[in-house]
Order: C-alpha cells, then sequence, then structure tokens
C-alpha cells in the first residue's frame, strides 16, 4: 500500500480493514513523524518504503557498504591504531577491532 501513494485516506483503508477514522488516525501520526505528507487530500510517501522485492538490492547494497569500510580500515589501520593507543581499550591490551 505505501509504495503505491498518493492516495486518498479512503484509497488507504481499503487494503488495510481499517475504518475511515482509523485510517486518519493513522495518517495524521505518520504526517506528525513526516513519514507521509498531504496535498490536496492525497497522502504520498516522505522516507523510502521498502518491501520483499527490494531485499536482492538492499543485499547488493549491504555488500558494497562492507567492501568499502573494509578498503577504508585496511587503508588507515596503521594511523588509526596510532592516533588511537591512548584509548583506554588500546591501553588494556584490547585490539582496535574491539574496541569498538
Amino acid at each position: 500500500m505505501l509504495r503505491a501513494w498518493p492516495k486518498s485516506a479512503r484509497q488507504s483503508a481499503a487494503p488495510t480493514n481499517l475504518g475511515q477514522g482509523d485510517i486518519k488516525d493513522v495518517l495524521a501520526l505518520l504526517s506528525a513523524m513526516e513519514y507521509v505528507r498531504e496535498s490536496d487530500g492525497t497522502f504520498s510517501a516522505s522516507i523510502p518504503v521498502l518491501t520483499e522485492r527490494d531485499r536482492p538490492m538492499l543485499r547488493e547494497r549491504r555488500v558494497l557498504g562492507r567492501q568499502a569500510m573494509v578498503t577504508w580500515m585496511d587503508e588507515r589501520h596503521e594511523q588509526l591504531s596510532t592516533d588511537l593507543v591512548d584509548l583506554t581499550p588500546r591501553r588494556y591490551g584490547l585490539t582496535l577491532s574491539h574496541s569498538f
């Protein structure tokens, strides 16, 4: 439902089995949280709406993110170890990776 916006309150209520009053309360809450915005009687999402069909894309992005972090850490590990030597965990012999 959220992905197929913008919709009116009545259109939003149909797939949810919520009554008109309940859906208005839910939409008011989502609006207050700035998750949706209302314009001319229709509501649209203000945030990304992910569904099961996004799972493969998210897996790929997580792999790319991890690779970027590992590369970044590999390139900076020696300098970070030197710069952070005075942190309490390091003074007690914990490795940098166990300090976070």
